[in-house]
């Protein structure tokens, strides 16, 4: 008798527990550092649209668009701190500024090293989520759109031009 009770028990614990679980379980693990950031940069792209009507296209000057929506995220953090979410903003918003970075510029890409995760531009490494809670938290000192102008332009002082490639007379080089 005890037997079959507990064996009807386990069964219907079985039975439940079996139910609970998804039919096709879904990874919600990135599989890597970029696969995390172009998501995350997705979700501030679906942000940006639903909370402010705005549309983000990754182009560099989107990120003059970002620099205002963090300006509303830090008057709203200053009015009421516990109701902005810094880290989860920081995050999403500094991934669109990296992924619009590595979209547009030659050798950036991502890294993750212990808790950050840093975006690597040549020689230079920034930190562009660090810049989105700075910028929330502390204010318009931290605008990430200068940010960005003096990275992007310290790193085209340290590209060697290319030199213009010759063109024959016959190519038209030359008025004559």
């Amino acid at each position: 008798m005890f037997t079959t009770a507990v064996l009807s028990s386990l069964s219907v614990a079985f039975f439940y527990a079996k139910r609970k679980q998804p039919k096709h379980p879904v990874s919600v693990l990135p599989k890597s550092v970029e696969e995390m950031a172009v998501t995350a940069a997705n979700l501030a792209v679906a942000r940006a649209s639903s909370r402010w009507a705005i549309q983000l296209d990754y182009t560099p000057k989107s990120i003059q668009v970002v620099e205002m929506i963090l300006a509303q995220l830090h008057e709203s953090f200053k009015a009421e701190p516990k109701l902005v979410d810094v880290n989860a903003m920081a995050f999403i918003f500094g991934a669109y500024i990296g992924e619009t970075m590595r979209r547009n510029h030659h050798g950036c890409f991502w890294q993750h090293d212990f808790d950050c995760y840093p975006l690597h531009y040549g020689e230079t490494t920034c930190f562009p989520m660090a810049w989105c809670t700075t910028r929330i938290a502390v204010g318009s000192a931290e605008n990430v759109w200068s940010k960005y102008q003096m990275l992007t332009k310290a790193r085209q002082l340290f590209v060697v031009p290319q030199a213009p490639k010759a063109r024959s007379v016959a190519a038209g080089a030359f008025n004559l």
